[in-house]
């Protein structure tokens, strides 16, 4: 805001303008001063303004400038709800779709998405498309879906624009399109959406609906990693996995791709949930890290630490196995039984217990509190029944693992 308009504002609020006292609340809010945003958000409800009573009730929400109160916001809501302001109707469906100060009710949630969405609410647009996506309170159905996502997305709402790109480049409720999808993720990107910006990214290093550019996807994926967008890291993870398995193969330069493997290494780790795409690429990339510290005599030990650091059930049983066996890295049999015990705190299975305990049963003599640990999850596999009961079974279940 300009001094000069400012100084206007200022002047009218002085004069008891309402309508001046909120825009002064809000420009104090988004400066984070909440004390003076609170100060004249009171004044302005003094003179009866509506919206700068919801703008209090974001205050008692988020508790900025004031205790935090969400009954108090939720009363708030409810009341303009009633009398027909969008922005209030939007905030009730919000508390109704996330149980906040009342039961969960998806329906209820739709119900005021859909009031807040015909005025031209557009968060409340996407918010309707969503359910309309996901099947939350109403029938699933892609084609309300994207109808809901283009009203909010020609608003210039960033998520909605990512959604109907995403929509459109899966053909889901409308004719599938990968140019507009394109279309579509570079108008989300441009506004800064992480998301957006990843999507975005793919098409660029697939060549899909766009120009193939490799260099534009990574600048893309960096954007977006470093708003911490963590697909966005596991995907900068296999850009420099590829480009190390390039060299390798059409230049053969030593040096670099084992620096691109390190690099590889580096992003996959920003992203400790990876799916099962990336934990394979995340395996590969281990497998051949291993190769090269061999190679060059370095030690192996600081990768398995920092590897041990995934919750992927894959990663820790090969980690935990190479600990017990000795193989790759000195045998630690403390080291192994953490990470399987990592496996059956991720995953509740009867197949993950057996590990652990004929884990302790072969090595109890070197395993401090092997008879406690036996005896615990003896009895949380009897919670099991007649389940499969051997662990030659435990890598099928690992195959289905974070797809």
């Amino acid at each position: 805001m300009e001094d000069t308009e400012l100084n206007e504002i200022l002047k009218d609020s002085e004069n008891g303008n309402s309508e001046a006292q909120y825009k002064l609340g809000k420009y104090y809010y988004n400066s984070k001063d909440y004390d003076n945003a609170i100060r004249y958000f009171k004044m302005a409800i003094e003179n009866e303004n509506a919206s700068a009573e919801i703008a209090l009730a974001d205050c008692y929400f988020f508790g900025k400038g004031i205790e935090q109160d969400k009954e108090k916001a939720h009363e708030i809501y409810e009341k303009y709800a009633i009398l027909g302001i969008a922005e209030a109707q939007y905030n009730l469906a919000y508390d109704y779709f996330f149980a906040i100060c009342v039961d969960k009710d998806y329906k209820k949630a739709v119900e005021w998405y859909e009031k807040s969405a015909i005025q031209g609410f557009a968060k409340a647009q996407y918010r309707l498309g969503e359910c309309y996506y996901y099947g939350d309170g109403v029938e699933q159905n892609y084609e309300k879906a994207v109808e809901w996502y283009e009203k909010s997305a020609n608003q210039g709402y960033v998520k909605a624009q990512n959604n109907l790109g995403f929509c459109y480049g899966k053909g889901y409720g409308v004719e599938k399109n990968l140019e507009k999808e394109v279309e579509w993720y570079i108008k989300s990107a441009n506004q800064g959406n992480k998301m957006a910006q990843c999507n975005l990214a793919k098409c660029y290093y697939y060549g899909s609906g766009v120009k193939k550019d490799v260099e534009k996807a990574r600048i893309l994926w960096e954007k977006s990693a470093k708003q911490g967008h963590s697909i966005a890291n596991s995907d900068l993870g296999v850009y420099y996995y590829n480009l190390g398995i390039q060299y390798i193969e059409e230049l053969n330069i030593e040096k670099k791709f084992n620096e691109n493997y390190e690099k590889a290494m580096e992003y996959f780790l920003k992203n400790k949930n990876p799916s099962n795409y990336y934990t394979n690429k995340i395996l590969k990339c281990m497998d051949c890290l291993i190769e090269i510290y061999k190679t060059e005599h370095k030690s192996i030990e600081n990768l398995y630490e920092k590897l041990s650091e995934f919750n992927s059930c894959k990663i820790l049983l090969k980690l935990g196995e190479d600990y017990e066996k000795g193989y790759n890295v000195k045998q630690d049999l403390n080291k192994s039984l953490k990470c399987y015990l990592k496996i059956a705190r991720m995953e509740n299975s009867k197949v993950a217990y057996f590990k652990i305990v004929d884990f302790c049963k072969k090595y109890e003599n070197n395993i401090k509190n092997s008879a406690e640990l036996i005896e615990e999850y003896s009895r949380k596999i009897e919670t099991f029944g007649d389940e499969v009961s051997t662990f030659e079974k435990l890598e099928d279940l690992l195959g289905t693992v974070n797809e």
